[in-house]
Formats: structure tokens, sequence, C-alpha cells
């Protein structure tokens, strides 16, 4: 769910004059091309895509809040230990009384593209009982730590289940819980397995 910010940043040129005649000489010139910030290949960690997609959402907004992060596509993209190729995030801007989603990608696919993108706005009052926003610094553990404790949880279920793959991975934060939490599934939810994993102490919630 993210943002719009690709490659290429300023070209600097400059002018380099030889010989001191009166007569005019040859002008030779060179151009410097700056890259944009490198994309890494393969599935990445959440918070490193999380960051990215952070420091493109102020300039949107200063004030913005983070309302959620999940994987995109999680069934179709597959990640390893808790890394994906592509992400997405959710932020909330009090004073534009607006939400607005960012996704960073290090693959192109189905509309997502590579990088930071930008998607739409959507009137947002604050946050509800079921989705609100939380801060940076609730958020101590990564999506491999998440994963790491979520897959123990899951151990017996996949034993019986090994075909079934992740369908969901995502951060969020509710009244139901203490601190926010990573969410992971594997299968549907109907028939599937979840797992709720703290995500400032890395406990799992539940028996």
């Amino acid at each position: 769910m993210l943002p719009r910010y690709a490659g290429i940043a300023a070209i600097a040129g400059f002018l380099l004059f030889s010989g001191c005649s009166d007569v005019p000489k040859a002008v030779e010139s060179k151009v410097e091309v700056k890259k944009g910030p490198e994309i890494p290949a393969g599935p990445i960690l959440a918070l490193t895509a999380y960051y990215k997609m952070y420091e493109v959402a102020r300039k949107w907004s200063p004030d913005i809040q983070p309302l959620g992060l999940s994987a995109i596509d999680a069934e179709s993209l597959p990640g390893e230990d808790g890394k994906f190729p592509a992400w997405k995030a959710m932020f909330g801007s009090a004073t534009k009384r607006q939400a607005v989603t960012y996704t960073y990608s290090t693959v192109e696919h189905a509309g997502v593209l590579k990088g930071v993108r930008s998607g739409s706005t959507v009137p947002w009052a604050g946050g509800g009982a079921e989705a609100q926003p939380y801060s940076n610094s609730d958020i101590k553990i990564d999506s491999d730590a998440a994963y790491k404790v979520a897959l123990e949880r899951a151990d017996a279920w996949l034993k019986k289940n090994s075909d079934k793959p992740i369908t969901e991975f995502a951060l969020g934060d509710s009244s139901r819980f203490p601190a926010p939490v990573w969410y992971v599934i594997w299968g549907s939810p109907k028939n599937g397995f979840a797992a709720y994993v703290n995500a400032t102490n890395g406990k799992v919630f539940g028996k």
C-alpha cells in the first residue's frame, strides 16, 4: 500500500576548459549521474521496508501515525523466515484527517512496482477499537523473530498440514491486545492456523 518514489536524482554537470591561448579551445564536458537508492533483491524484513515507507510518508504529513503493516500477497509472493519481497503500510494523519497507503517492493508483481510507491488516500477520523494507531517505539520485534515464535506455536498443526502456506503476515493494534501484534496465518482463517505475537516483547498470545 505505498508510495511512488523513483530512481533518478540530480544530474550535475561541469565544463573543463583547456589551454590559455587567445584562440578558444574545444570544450570538454562531463556529466555525473547520481542514482537513487539501490533496491535489494529478494525477500526483506518488514521493518526494513517499513522505515523506507515511513521516511517518504513523513513528507506527505509530519504527524503520521502507523496503522498497519503487512506482506503483500504472501501466498503468491512467498517469503522465507519472515521476510517477503513486498510489503505495504498504512499511515494516518490527524491534521489531514486522511489515511494513506504505501508499498515497498523488491519485485514487480500484479501492479506493484519496485521501490517505494504511494497509493490513494481515504478519510480517517482516528483509530477505533479494532484498528488503532501505534508508535514506532512499540515495535521492537521484527518479522523474522515474529515468524520464529509463530512457527514454534504452529509446529504441531504444521506437522499434519505441511502443504499449507502462509497466507497472511501482518502487524496491527487493537483494544484486544496490550500491545501491537504480529498476525501470522497458515491456510485459511476458517481451516488454518493463526498465531498472534506481541510486537513489543516477542511473546505469543493465547494458549
